[in-house]
């Protein structure tokens, strides 16, 4: 279950600057008896005037003056925490299990109790109401690929021109979006929100919660086929979107076929965004590709700007471009945005480069992968590396459906082209590693992490390049901490 890994897994979800830290004052105030208007929802126990000032669903963040929601999850029970959650100073809880209540501690205080049997609904009702209560800009970000890296760019390109509250990592759905509405404050001016799916209709859900006055789509790829069956309900999955734009402003990528058939359905203003297409409505004048940064001049509705971005990978410089020409459809000064983006920063496991003490240089993409993904990797090893060795750790790329044998083919005869080593990892991605097989190109593929770790010391030289990616499950970050540990 996604509330499993949202309770248990918090210390992957790491802070960053717009979200509310410990002390801050997140969600405007309400009270108990407001909160019972909202939802589905039946008062237990408790004073119905305490006020509630925000949300939380782990008491390891819970806040003083926090609602505590219990979710009963597969591996966690939040119904186990209530009495932790009132010593904390949670102003009540919401749960789904009365007679759990009635066995706790909590049940002999006067600490607020409300009971539904759809705490994600609660969650959701709650989030409608802060944001009809918000009247800044709400900026929805979507694509198969590079959603969280392009909320990290609009975060910094924006923050110098209002305070951002933007999505923490990757928390994108039907809980994580409506909690990050959760955190506003009175210092936002904007909201940055990620919006991720499984199947159609989710992104539509989440646009219903957030009501975003503008938006971009970063690209369609292969990601979901497995559960959506064809790029095209990719497409019209993650075009939801733009039906809840209408009148307002999208940025798509002029190059993407798929983006450009959404494009032409109506709705949202479409702005056309281009690396070299001078009729698009933002687009690359110059562009020189460096291995650790993108300059050059950039032209967006019309405003001209020199470009700087402290990361490679021409696929990093298309994000940039949605994020200026929102910004600049916003009335956001180009020049401003410019020197925000200066400030953007890679995330851990997403293209983020580590140098060793052995002088090798690690690309760590580990955190997901798609055969779109994993090639415009491939060009960033290659750009990265210059005439250093150059080796790819590849793992699996999950949830591709039938496309999975002839996607992981593709991404090995792109390697193949680019002149890189392979190392392949997993029941999949020896699909990658035969490509080289069948060329008579050396290969090296390993069935498991843990025999990849085995021998991984002496398979890599000194002084090379090291891309690793693989999808989320493949868990190669643990092929990161080794190459940086034996470095």
């Amino acid at each position: 279950m996604q509330i499993d890994f949202l309770i248990n897994h918090n210390e992957q979800e790491v802070a960053v600057d717009g979200l509310p830290t410990k002390g801050d004052k997140s969600m405007l105030p309400t009270t108990i008896s407001s909160i019972l208007e909202l939802s589905e929802l039946e008062w237990m126990q408790g004073s119905l005037d305490t006020r509630v000032t925000g949300v939380s669903i782990d008491t390891r963040t819970l806040q003083a003056g926090d609602l505590f929601v219990a979710f009963a999850g597969e591996k966690v029970d939040g119904h186990q925490y209530l009495d932790q959650a009132r010593h904390l100073g949670a102003s009540g809880a919401i749960v789904t299990n009365p007679e759990q209540v009635r066995q706790s501690p909590v049940a002999w205080s006067n600490f607020p109790i409300l009971v539904t049997a759809n705490p994600i609904h609660a969650i959701r009702q709650l989030a409608i109401r802060e944001r009809n209560q918000f009247q800044g800009p709400v900026f929805a970000v979507t694509g198969s690929n590079g959603k969280t890296t392009t909320k990290e760019m609009m975060f910094a390109a924006y923050s110098p021109s209002v305070t951002c509250l933007a999505t923490r990592g990757n928390l994108n759905n039907e809980l994580g979006l409506p909690l990050t509405i959760l955190q506003r404050t009175d210092a936002h001016g904007a909201m940055v929100l990620e919006m991720g799916m499984r199947a159609r209709g989710q992104i539509s859900d989440l646009c219903e919660i957030a009501r975003p006055t503008a938006g971009m789509i970063t690209n369609i790829g292969h990601s979901h086929l497995e559960t959506l069956g064809s790029q095209q309900n990719i497409a019209l999955a993650k075009g939801e979107l733009l039906e809840h734009l209408s009148d307002r402003y999208a940025a798509l990528i002029k190059e993407d076929p798929w983006l450009w058939k959404l494009g032409q359905r109506g709705g949202a203003k479409i702005l056309w965004c281009s690396l070299q297409d001078g009729s698009a409505h933002a687009y690359f004048q110059t562009i020189e590709q460096h291995p650790r940064y993108i300059r050059g001049t950039v032209e967006i509705l019309g405003h001209v700007s020199d470009f700087y971005l402290p990361s490679p990978g021409l696929h990093n410089a298309q994000n940039a471009l949605l994020v200026l020409a929102i910004g600049v459809s916003e009335g956001y000064s180009l020049d401003s945005m410019v020197e925000g983006l200066k400030t953007y920063s890679a995330q851990e496991g997403r293209l983020h480069i580590i140098e060793t003490k052995r002088g090798q240089t690690i690309l760590d993409d580990c955190y997901n992968a798609s055969p779109l993904s994993m090639k415009a990797s491939l060009d960033v090893l290659v750009q990265v590396a210059g005439n250093r060795p150059k080796v790819a750790i590849l793992g699996d790329m999950f949830e591709l459906g039938d496309y999975a044998v002839t996607g992981h083919k593709e991404v090995g005869d792109y390697a193949v082209a680019l002149g890189v080593q392979v190392m392949s990892v997993g029941s999949l991605a020896k699909y990658i590693s035969g490509q080289y097989r069948v060329s008579g190109k050396p290969v090296v593929h390993f069935d498991s992490v843990e025999g990849m770790l085995h021998d991984l010391p002496n398979l890599i030289p000194d002084e090379a390049t090291v891309l690793v990616k693989a999808s989320r499950g493949m868990h190669l970050e643990t092929i990161v901490r080794a190459l940086v540990e034996q470095g």
